[in-house]
């Protein structure tokens, strides 16, 4: 039996950072239920699945993406050109993560973002991490839980806007996690208030129960560029320890298609109504529901 109801979803992903691909040659990986095949001709990248048919391809924002639609339909939407990721000088050098395999569907994953109950308990470890005692962690983290200050999950473009104090030693610093979603396979968070950071998180199915992130990190540099990239490394760090901790939990979560929500779990219904669009029957499947 399927641990989840869906199919592979359509749309644009991150199949791998352009110095991935030398130069006249190829980068390969086994992602939306195929062998994808990246070539670098002539400085121009380009993605063929195992059949040796051809993806729209684009590099933006230090990303290699292809659009992917089990009926091959043309791209539905645009990925945005995102300048704090192309080397801009009010930003670190950028600082990359890559999680290979995950049994988990990437829509597990993506519903963290309107997860509010979730982000507090992150916050919280957040502050134990930078002050052993907890107080500031228990203060604000418990005390408090994020306000959603908007949220809005229609078209291909969704987004959530969360206003929470975080913890540091010197006590409770006001700011903001703010997401913005291109499809199932680009987000953008946004931690701004403590030590402005930038993630730019990429899914990409390998099947329909396993997926493959890609995170890139920037933060706003602050003087010299050498100690500012160390301090980002450090606070990108933490950030990295606590999405890594979550990994077990979606390994392992039981999907509910009517899941049992309080008032204060924020808007995870509307994600999944908008999730739903992404989700459409390859032409085979829908051969066999129709014979």
């Amino acid at each position: 039996m399927a641990r989840y109801p869906h199919p592979i979803p359509f749309g644009w992903f991150q199949v791998c950072w352009p110095d991935d691909v030398p130069e006249g040659g190829a980068y390969r990986t086994r992602n939306l239920g195929t062998t994808l095949t990246v070539r670098r001709t002539d400085g121009a990248l380009g993605v063929t699945d195992a059949d040796g048919r051809s993806w729209p391809t684009l590099v933006r924002n230090g990303l290699v993406m292809m659009w992917w639609h089990p009926r091959r339909a043309e791209p539905s939407y645009d990925v945005p050109h995102l300048p704090e990721f192309d080397d801009h000088p009010d930003f670190s050098t950028p600082i990359r993560r890559h999680h290979p395999r995950i049994r988990a569907l990437w829509q597990e994953l993506g519903e963290t973002a309107v997860d509010v109950a979730h982000v507090q308990a992150h916050l919280i470890e957040f502050g134990l991490g930078m002050d052993e005692s907890g107080e500031v962690a228990t203060g604000v983290g418990r005390g408090r839980a994020p306000e959603v200050v908007d949220s809005s999950w229609e078209g291909p473009h969704g987004w959530m806007r969360l206003a929470q104090p975080f913890p540091t030693p010197q006590g409770p610093v006001p700011g903001h996690v703010d997401t913005d979603s291109y499809g199932p396979g680009l987000s953008i968070t946004w931690f701004t208030g403590l030590l402005d950071t930038g993630l730019l998180g990429c899914n990409i199915p390998i099947d329909e129960e396993t997926t493959e992130i890609r995170f890139t990190y920037v933060v706003r540099t602050a003087g010299e560029r050498e100690v500012s990239d160390s301090l980002a490394q450090a606070f990108v760090g933490e950030i990295d320890r606590l999405a890594v901790d979550d990994l077990e939990i979606w390994e392992h979560k039981a999907y509910l298609t009517r899941p049992a929500l309080t008032v204060g779990d924020g808007p995870i219904m509307a994600f999944r109504r908008w999730a739903e669009q992404f989700y459409v029957e390859p032409p085979a499947a829908s051969a066999r529901r129709s014979a």
